[in-house]
């Protein structure tokens, strides 16, 4: 049965998720409803559900950093969205790689539950096929935990003692596998021990990543053999990351860390397999290309698009030829992405696409190419320059265009020509005429007509004025033309006005 948490900050969404839930209780268990992303939190620590169910948009913590915070922390959850129309694509684009689907909200039934489905038929399937084992989640407790005594006792649990050996970490990843010979093969657990050693230490963590504690001789080509033949009896593309050694038991899960920095330099090599972690390498200090980024703010400000591609090139050059450690272009790439942020804030433009930057590179471990990152930071950067481009040109044309209004405002009550003002703004007058009419909603003779009778109806009531000094005042010398043209804008003759209020 699967394991359902709801998490929504709209009483109305929840009741209507838990009943579509409770209505097949036979398949579904709903595990609980949180109104916050910290209220989930703190029910994970009572109980682990299979499926999250959250919203995007909450208070506090969004649907987003609470899906990040959750699948660092616990194995094998799948994360289903709950999304409004104006923020879908954002979070399908941001969420590309960790989110099992995406639901527009109002949900609908039948969809709801084919998503439900699916996730009940995968989850059955990967537990037949990686015979998960109470070792496995002890190893995962293992990088998990923080607490020093809780380490110590899943290191002795796992057998790690204080015994001489000479210890390296591997960790794989596997591509483009052939899952029904991976499954008659009894899962790649199995395979690997076959293929490897059955002694070896062998635990499936997180998906599609297998964990060896290696202590024995490091043989690299044997490896690469071996590598090769799964790629041809299964289709099974494998990436391996290989930390340094240590005889220190007690190291072991920061041999893990080396090997998964070792792992995901991949991003950079296309068709290499196995990465050796090198401490001088991954350990050397690359300076952040402060002057590109400073570059690229400059020509989107100026809008030189021509410009802001040529410098992003340069930003992801200094990378691809660094081949910097995984953790050291996340600490960049959140640098950059910040100030990006900022940017949109003092250009007062929606931040989405440099959040969307945010939350990609916080899960940038989970990066399959270096051209993922290349595309993220190219389309998102695209769409902060486009709204600056639209800002600053609302800006400019709410400053002409009121500039202008002032300049017919100061002037209505002469003879006034739309000659005159296209002169003064600088513009043609068939642009003028054209811009005027877009901006004002209405043409310049009738926004001059518009302006004349309501300075008339201010004097008409406010003074004792003759009807024939009035019209004058406000731009008429021909008593009768105004008296006429007063009836037809305003319904009754100037008199008439004056005697009703």
């Amino acid at each position: 049965m699967l394991k359902i948490l709801v998490v929504d900050d709209e009483p109305r969404v929840r009741r209507g998720i838990s009943s579509l839930i409770e209505e097949y209780s036979d398949k579904y268990e709903l595990a609980g409803c949180c109104e916050s992303a910290a209220d989930a939190i703190e029910f994970f620590t009572r109980e682990v559900p299979d499926v999250v169910v959250t919203d995007i948009k909450m208070p506090h913590m969004d649907g987003l950093e609470l899906i990040n915070y959750l699948k660092h922390r616990y194995q094998n959850l799948e994360f289903v969205i709950l999304s409004g129309y104006g923020d879908f694509e954002y979070a399908k684009k941001a969420l590309q790689y960790q989110v099992y689907d995406f639901l527009l909200k109002p949900v609908e039934e039948e969809e709801f539950y084919q998503v439900l489905d699916a996730i009940a038929k995968k989850r059955a399937e990967k537990r037949k096929e990686n015979e998960e084992s109470a070792e496995d989640n002890h190893f995962f407790n293992l990088l998990k935990t923080s607490v020093k005594d809780e380490e110590l006792h899943y290191l002795k649990v796992l057998g790690f003692t204080e015994k001489e050996e000479r210890y390296r970490v591997m960790i794989i990843e596997t591509q483009y596998v052939n899952a029904a010979a991976l499954k008659s093969a009894g899962g790649m657990k199995r395979l690997l021990k076959q293929e490897l050693s059955e002694d070896l230490n062998i635990y499936n963590c997180f998906d599609k990543q297998s964990v060896l504690i290696w202590n024995r001789e490091w043989e690299p080509e044997e490896f690469a053999k071996i590598a090769e033949r799964l790629l041809i009896h299964y289709n099974c593309k494998i990436l391996a990351g290989i930390s340094g050694e240590t005889d220190d038991y007690l190291l072991v899960k920061e041999q893990y860390m080396q090997a998964l920095i070792a792992l995901k330099n991949c991003i950079y090599e296309r068709f290499q397999t196995i990465f050796t972690y090198d401490r001088d390498r991954m350990d050397q200090e690359i300076r952040f290309p402060k002057e590109i980024m400073e570059r690229m703010v400059n020509a989107m400000k100026s809008l030189n698009e021509e410009g802001l591609w040529a410098h992003i090139k340069d930003l992801m050059k200094v990378y691809k030829e660094s081949s910097c450690s995984i953790l050291r272009l996340k600490n960049h790439m959140m640098f950059l992405g910040t100030n990006l942020d900022r940017l949109c804030e003092s250009f007062g433009i929606d931040g989405v696409y440099s959040k969307n930057i945010l939350t990609f590179v916080s899960n940038i471990e989970e990066m399959k190419t270096f051209s993922e990152l290349e595309e993220v930071l190219t389309s998102n950067i695209s769409e902060i320059s486009a709204g600056i481009r639209q800002m600053k040109e609302y800006k400019t044309k709410s400053y002409r265009m009121n500039n202008i209004m002032k300049y017919v405002d100061d002037n209505f009550t002469r003879d006034i020509s739309l000659q005159e003002v296209a002169e003064y703004a600088n513009l043609s007058v068939g642009y003028l005429s054209n811009y005027f009419k877009s901006e004002a909603g209405m043409n310049f003779v009738e926004y001059i007509t518009y302006r004349r009778m309501e300075r008339a109806k201010e004097l008409l009531v406010s003074t004792n004025e003759k009807v024939y000094h009035i019209a004058e005042q406000v731009g008429y010398t021909n008593s009768q033309y105004f008296t006429t043209l007063f009836k037809k804008q305003v319904g009754v003759t100037p008199a008439e006005y004056r005697q009703y209020l």
